[in-house]
């Protein structure tokens, strides 16, 4: 998601990350970092809000950016409720998505294509998880002494209508 917005032109990226101590969040954290590592951009640990992952903590975390004049064009947030508090405080300082500020959640919940616009999102494989761990739940009861496995499973970028080129600086509002 990081690399599709830096793709794009942006360089000014909000992470909304859930708590610190969730594991999705040091996940998405650390995807969120490796973009800008792989693409060779700046990064920068103050463009990571560490909140909840709620619309309402999304809401107030985007509105507090707004209000301190937070220099960014992209935000990406750790769900798509988030993503969907970040463009509601977006909209309500009167700016414009994709125009003004690009919005990419995570999950692929499906409200994210019914919102407007659209949400760019990432999608896990919500099926597969589930017959995933119920392999491992079964196989666990019939073998308790069975090691801990940590699987991961691929995720996909949803391109929808909420990402769009950031404005060069030379354009004007």
């Amino acid at each position: 998601a990081v690399t599709y917005l830096l793709n794009l032109g942006h360089r000014d990226i909000v992470f909304i990350a859930g708590p610190a101590h969730f594991s999705t969040t040091a996940s998405r954290a650390n995807g969120y970092r490796r973009g800008f590592l792989e693409m060779d951009v700046p990064y920068r640990e103050e463009m990571v809000i560490h909140g909840d992952t709620t619309y309402d903590g999304a809401y107030d975390a985007t509105r507090e950016l707004l209000d301190k004049q937070t220099a960014f064009s992209a935000i990406f947030a750790s769900n798509d409720v988030s993503a969907f508090g970040v463009m509601e405080a977006v909209r309500e300082h009167g700016l414009r998505i994709p125009g003004d500020v690009s919005v990419v959640g995570f999950d692929d919940i499906p409200q994210a294509a019914h919102v407007h616009p659209p949400l760019t999102t990432v999608q896990q494989p919500l099926e597969e998880m589930g017959r995933t761990a119920t392999r491992m739940l079964l196989e666990r009861i019939s073998n308790p002494q069975l090691p801990i496995e940590r699987v991961e499973l691929p995720t996909e970028l949803v391109l929808r209508q909420s990402c769009c080129p950031a404005k060069s600086l030379t354009e004007g509002d």
